[in-house]
């Protein structure tokens, strides 16, 4: 138990380059955190319905799924930190789009660019952290351990964005969390830039000083050979179609949770502090996933589908008081949180080479091409037939991410 609460201290002092990823992920997650808590009503009190506000997540997806195969390759071609400050910049722009200028339009173009910045960063985060491992390369345990303490960051990160959001929230200037948002990013596209490139492996240094050789037929040739990796693995092709169906379930629930709870709870201003709430429970929600190790992967994913999706399922259909709801969400909120770490861990476990960023690349492109599918539906099936319908096809889709578990290898790593 004491190595879940040491986590943050071992890993800022274990290597330079993971405690500057360690702060990147905080100051991101606190700028998402600012506004999160908040910004379907931020839109709905601009007149705005589920379907526009849906819409704005259509172009983000879009933005990603358009962009996430070459930002991919180029993470793995150039390096990981340009990814990084890349995304710092692209992220600080949009946020203060939507400060400056909340005109539809604007909104539509901010929302591109966060897209873009998103598909600069999943590639390369989680592939730099790989490579960074203080223990051997093939140690699943490690890795898992490094996937699960730079994501406490992330949630160190959210309770401190949604306690700025919180006190931004009694100024009569509604989007002073926004200007906060990219000041966060701001800080940490500085961090990024004061961060050596260095990395362990000789084949990615080698990767970096031959950059120069870069062309078209390189970039198609290492974009299919990332997809080749991801298909021909089936625990690899198991977690991505289990994460794209939980996407859609989520999807369900990512603006609509704000308007619920703001009924049941009665103060909008608390939803900032909920928000903070479900960092905590990522706390808790990487604490089990760490004691658990010694657990097989799958067990352990249909464990977690089944905490996230059964508490949605049945939200609307028991009789609950304020209290009750929160716990049932906060229990989703552990469940969805858990699977992330283990389908990383069970990713890069699984590619040799400098794929790393590529191959996660078609794995997030196939998640914004089921969250953008998922938006283009779930926000007018909103407005046509309400809350209950929607939770009650988010729980499904969560349950209905098992299925594709059954792929997935006895042993999940190599």
């Amino acid at each position: 138990m004491r190595k879940i609460f040491t986590m943050p201290i071992t890993f800022a002092y274990a290597n330079r380059v993971l405690r500057n990823l360690g702060m990147f992920t905080f100051l991101v997650a606190a700028a998402h955190a600012c506004i999160a808590g908040n910004d379907a009503l931020f839109f709905l009190s601009r007149g705005m319905n589920y379907t526009k506000i849906n819409a704005l997540e259509v172009v983000a997806s879009a933005g990603a799924l358009l962009l996430e195969i070459p930002t991919g390759v180029i993470a793995d071609r150039y390096g990981r930190k340009y990814a990084l400050i890349s995304s710092c910049i692209l992220r600080t722009i949009a946020y203060l789009f939507v400060a400056s200028i909340p005109i539809y339009g604007i909104l539509a173009l901010a929302y591109f660019c966060l897209g873009f910045g998103q598909s600069f960063q999943s590639g390369a985060l989680n592939a730099w952290i790989a490579e960074n491992i203080t223990a051997s390369p093939n140690s699943k345990a490690e890795m898992e351990y490094q996937f699960i303490v730079n994501r406490n960051f992330g949630n160190l990160g959210n309770i401190a964005g949604a306690i700025m959001g919180y006190f931004a929230s009694f100024y009569s200037n509604s989007t002073i969390s926004w200007w906060m948002a990219a000041g966060c990013c701001l800080l940490a596209c500085l961090i990024m830039i004061h961060t050596k490139q260095l990395y362990p492996s000789q084949h990615s240094t080698a990767l970096i000083s031959h950059s120069s050789k870069f062309s078209a037929i390189a970039l198609i040739k290492k974009t299919h050979k990332g997809l080749q990796i991801l298909y021909s693995h089936t625990s690899i092709l198991s977690v991505t179609l289990f994460t794209c169906l939980s996407q859609i379930g989520a999807v369900g629930l990512m603006k609509t949770w704000q308007p619920v709870f703001e009924h049941l709870l009665e103060d909008s201003s608390k939803l900032r502090l909920m928000y903070g709430s479900f960092g905590i429970m990522s706390f808790i929600a990487n604490g089990i996933v760490n004691i658990s190790s010694h657990i097989s992967d799958k067990k352990r994913l249909i464990t977690f589908a089944l905490l996230s999706g059964l508490p949605i399922l049945l939200f609307f259909y028991l009789r609950i008081t304020a209290v009750v709801a929160l716990c049932l969400y906060l229990v989703h909120v552990i469940g969805e949180t858990a699977q992330v770490p283990i389908v990383y861990t069970v990713m890069h476990n699984n590619i040799t080479g400098n794929q790393r960023a590529t191959v996660e690349s078609w794995y997030e492109w196939l998640i914004h091409l089921f969250k953008l599918a998922g938006f283009m539906f779930m926000g007018k099936l909103t407005d046509l037939y309400g809350y209950k319908c929607i939770y009650t096809i988010s729980g499904l889709f969560f349950l209905l991410a098992i299925m594709p578990l059954c792929l997935m290898q006895r042993k999940s790593s190599v």
